[in-house]
């Protein structure tokens, strides 16, 4: 039941991360890019714990790898990697998002797969993860970081300026 509930609130902040993308997936600066994907980033930073919480179950489980969870993380992998291939990086970014969503979508397509051979789930994904997470930690270096401050002189008492 547990599992159920947790599936379901993940499935339906997935469903919200594409609500919110879906109207600004076009960037065509760095500030429109950085909104875009702010709120994004955690999505993609969760289901990256979840594959590799799934990876690590499954070594114990392998019954897990024909489960209805892994074929939802799949599935998820995949909206994801659709949503980061629809959404346009500026050129700062480009070769970096690219990056990201070609790992989500290779990972994606493992997990989809990984009924036929549960064991090696957690190194065949393991090269794409670590792909995923560089890009990401670049992306997020861009999108997260605060507006510069504009600086102003005050005037000083006495000063005569």
């Amino acid at each position: 039941m547990r599992r159920l509930i947790q599936t379901a609130a993940l499935t339906a902040a997935l469903a919200a991360a594409f609500v919110i993308h879906h109207g600004a997936a076009h960037a065509d600066d760095l500030s429109t890019y950085a909104q875009s994907m702010r709120s994004f980033t955690p999505v993609i930073a969760d289901w990256t714990a979840d594959v590799d919480h799934m990876a690590v179950a499954i070594q114990t489980k392998p019954e897990l790898a024909c489960s209805s969870d892994i074929a939802e993380l799949a599935r998820r992998g995949r909206g994801i990697a659709t949503d980061l291939f629809g959404t346009a990086a500026p050129e700062a970014l480009a070769g970096q998002h690219a990056r990201l969503a070609d790992a989500i979508d290779h990972v994606a397509a493992i997990t989809n797969t990984s009924c036929g051979s549960p064991i090696a789930l957690e190194s065949l994904v393991s090269h794409d993860m670590r792909e995923a997470r560089a890009a990401l930690v670049w992306i997020r270096y861009y999108t997260d970081r605060p507006a510069p401050a504009i600086g102003i002189d005050h005037p000083l008492p006495d000063a005569g300026n």
